[in-house]
């Protein structure tokens, strides 16, 4: 576990109510201790206790540690963490919850169907639903994902309502009923997988990177009607009134567009991408397909500035479709949507047909901690 070049994520005992893990990636490994490298985090004092989880052989393992030196590698922290016991599964670690960031699921609640479902753990679930329910009465639910599927009754715990008129309902599974809290324990288990690959999503690739604000302001006329909801979830991430013309910090765009995503979920992030060519800066004289998604990286570049920020990459050109490769750290949904609003821009070079943009399921995903997303656009 945890050998040298791999991703490694830590968790802070205690440091809030909601745990904030830390990404880095080990640079040394022994069997007593490990060295890793993280990015926008503050020190640690020697002999702070820390939870490390990395992945191996497809299943996620949790190592307990103590900090036992600090260093530098501007503008990165290094730490020397000493090994507390052996590493165990942080597959089956007793109750946790993890929230629906990176996958929409929807299920029958009552008699209403397509409830967003909004986290999940081995004993409960959260669902907006349109009516108030009952607090301590029992509803009917029906929840699938992909073989899983959660079928039974499920008690009111508590309902608190939204300011869109909906109501956030939690619902716990009755003690009674093992085999619902089995399939919602493989349920929680593989979302938690998910959440924790794609911790390096939303994570900028050189912290000195800036966007520009028309890049900023394509955000917030992606929210539509929630777009003073952007502003301040912006404001919150350090970006309050963005302007035309200023510069902001890449990474507190993308701590907004992790908030989005977790509150409204993967399809506000695809939205926004289809604002980004409406505002932000592209080069002149695009007048088809072909041309736009070649310089799309340029376009990248003009809107952001300094540090290492990624690439575009426009690859594989046949006769009737591209592969884009988009290596970046913006999430998959948002490059899903740019790519989709060029695509509903301008015509193939020499056709008259509107291309279609596919998410390669068979190359590596950001959201699954890859570095990239590849695309096929075709007609």
């Amino acid at each position: 576990m945890l050998g040298v070049g791999s991703p490694i994520f830590i968790i802070i005992p205690g440091e809030s109510k909601e745990p904030v893990f830390h990404h880095g990636k080990v640079i040394e490994s022994d069997a007593e201790k490990f060295v890793a490298e993280f990015d926008a985090m503050e020190p640690l004092p020697v002999d702070f206790p820390v939870i490390a989880f990395n992945e191996e052989d497809g299943r996620f393992y949790q190592q307990k540690a103590i900090v036992k030196a600090l260093g530098r590698t501007k503008p990165n922290l290094v730490l020397t963490l000493e090994r507390v016991g052996a590493p165990v599964s942080a597959e089956r670690r007793g109750s946790y919850r993890v929230r629906m960031m990176k996958v929409s699921l929807t299920g029958k609640i009552g008699d209403e169907r397509r409830c967003t479902i909004t986290d999940v753990s081995p004993e409960g679930f959260a669902a907006v639903t349109k009516k108030s329910l009952q607090i301590r009465s029992l509803v009917n639910v029906h929840i699938e994902y992909e073989t899983h599927v959660l079928e039974g009754q499920a008690f009111v715990q508590s309902v608190h309502p939204n300011p869109d008129g909906k109501y956030r309902c939690g619902f716990l599974i009755p003690e009674r009923d093992a085999k619902m809290r089995r399939t919602l324990e493989r349920i929680a288990s593989t979302f938690q997988r998910i959440h924790l690959r794609s911790l390096a999503e939303f994570r900028v690739l050189d912290t000195k990177a800036e966007v520009n604000g028309e890049s900023i302001l394509a955000l917030v006329d992606g929210m539509g009607a929630f777009r003073e909801t952007a502003l301040k979830i912006l404001a919150k991430q350090g970006i309050a009134d963005p302007q035309p013309g200023e510069w902001y910090g890449q990474q507190s765009l993308l701590d907004a567009l992790g908030v989005i995503s977790e509150k409204l979920g993967v399809d506000a992030l695809y939205n926004i991408g289809l604002k980004i060519p409406d505002k932000a800066q592209f080069p002149p004289d695009i007048n088809s397909l072909d041309r736009a998604l070649n310089m799309l990286d340029t376009a990248y570049h003009m809107n952001h500035r300094y540090g290492e920020i990624g690439h575009y990459n426009l690859i594989n050109v046949g006769d009737f479709g591209f592969e884009m490769v988009c290596e970046n750290p913006y999430p998959c949904d948002f490059d899903r949507g740019i790519l989709a609003a060029l695509c509903g821009r301008y015509k193939p070079k020499g056709s008259g047909v509107t291309a279609t943009v596919i998410h390669d399921d068979s190359k590596p995903c950001r959201k699954s901690g890859a570095s990239s997303c590849t695309y096929r656009i075709i007609w």
